[in-house]
């Protein structure tokens, strides 16, 4: 009798078995591969993303240092604010800067500078004295080797409004334009005393805004001595305004890298509330910020670190580095452990994350006034 079907054979049995393999190992080295370059991807756009916040959040304020309507904060300025502090609440110097040691940069951007960075999201440091000239005491801690960027100015978002007249020894002044509405808006959320100039393009007054009253466009604001915090010398305007003089908010903002939430490294911003800054992150995942400035005796292509500023009221530019990080895993074949920004050498350790460097240029627009 005829067999009319057999099975496999052992032989046909470990051949299979050993091609399907194959192909599995195919296919999940297909998927991992593929994995990679998703992460990476994201990554990337993590990066990108990362890149354009730094824009927004930085170009304003630093376009917008030592405006104040029509006349430059840094000249033909009375100040009213009673503050016995070299930095919080002096709009007098629209723009200051702190170097982190070691790290100055060259004019060039390929200076022998070093930054070397041992570990990820490093603790804040502990020591004033590692920046040139040192950290202000008014300032949160950064981490080391962050650079710090003080600016001073209009306040971002807002626009100037005009005033009624303003005799000198008054005690408060209307805003009598559509403008109010904003100006209403912007005070309430900050809080009073809240910092404001007023200039007539012959010259300005910085002082403290302590309350307001009214609605559309005619709203009142009060300038007395008994705000709390950083208050006013005198409760009575020192000069006489006319119609249409402007007002304007002011914000003064510190810039710099600190840990963040969950310990993760953060661009973060401080700004003065009530005489006290408060820090808040920005943009998580950056590693370092450097800082130049260009001066205007120095040349449109020179820029020099902090501590080679003679005058901050001669800065007119800034140059900004940034050194941004993806998650773990980001870039699994990177070995690049060393980045150049604006002319420190940065080392990082030797891990998984893709990195990218940022570099902008903000030119204050105030500066030729």
């Amino acid at each position: 009798m005829k067999r009319s079907a057999r099975g496999f054979t052992l032989l046909e049995l470990m051949i299979a078995m050993a091609l399907g393999i194959i192909v599995i190992a195919g296919i999940l080295t297909v998927f991992a591969a593929l994995r990679r370059v998703d992460r990476t991807a994201l990554a990337q756009a993590a990066v990108q993303n990362a890149d354009n916040a730094i824009s927004a959040a930085l170009d304003p304020a630093i376009r917008g240092a030592g405006f104040g309507g029509c006349s430059t904060l840094s000249t033909a300025m009375v100040s009213d604010i009673d503050t016995t502090s070299a930095l919080t609440n002096v709009y007098s110097t629209p723009v200051q800067g702190f170097d982190a040691t070691g790290t100055p940069g060259t004019t060039t951007g390929k200076g022998t500078s070093t930054l070397a960075i041992a570990a990820d999201n490093a603790a804040n440091d502990a020591s004033r004295t590692d920046w040139t000239p040192a950290l202000d005491p008014d300032l949160p801690m950064p981490e080391p080797g962050s650079d710090v960027l003080v600016v001073g100015g209009e306040m971002p978002g807002t626009a100037p409004a005009s005033v009624n007249a303003i005799t000198d020894g008054a005690d408060n002044f209307t805003v009598t334009d559509n403008a109010s509405a904003n100006v209403v808006a912007t005070l309430d959320a900050e809080g009073f005393p809240a910092p404001a100039a007023i200039s007539d393009c012959g010259k300005s007054i910085v002082f403290m805004v302590t309350g307001l009253s009214g609605s559309g466009n005619a709203v009142q604001l009060t300038h007395d001595a008994t705000g709390g915090g950083a208050d006013n010398v005198t409760p009575a305007f020192q000069a006489d305004f006319p119609v249409g003089a402007q007002f304007v908010p002011l914000q003064q903002s510190a810039f710099y890298v600190a840990q963040g939430p969950g310990g993760q490294s953060a661009l973060y911003r401080a700004t003065v509330v009530k005489g006290k800054w408060v820090g808040q992150p920005l943009v998580p995942g950056v590693e370092t910020m450097q800082v130049l400035y260009g001066v205007s005796q120095s040349g449109a292509d020179e820029w020099v670190p902090a501590g080679a500023v003679a005058n901050w009221t001669t800065v007119d530019a800034v140059r900004l580095g940034f050194l941004i990080e993806g998650g773990l895993g980001s870039n699994r074949l990177a070995a690049q452990t060393t980045f150049n920004v604006i002319g420190t050498t940065v080392t990082v350790p030797k891990d998984t994350r893709l990195r990218h460097v940022y570099v902008m240029n903000v030119y204050l627009r105030d500066a030729s006034l």
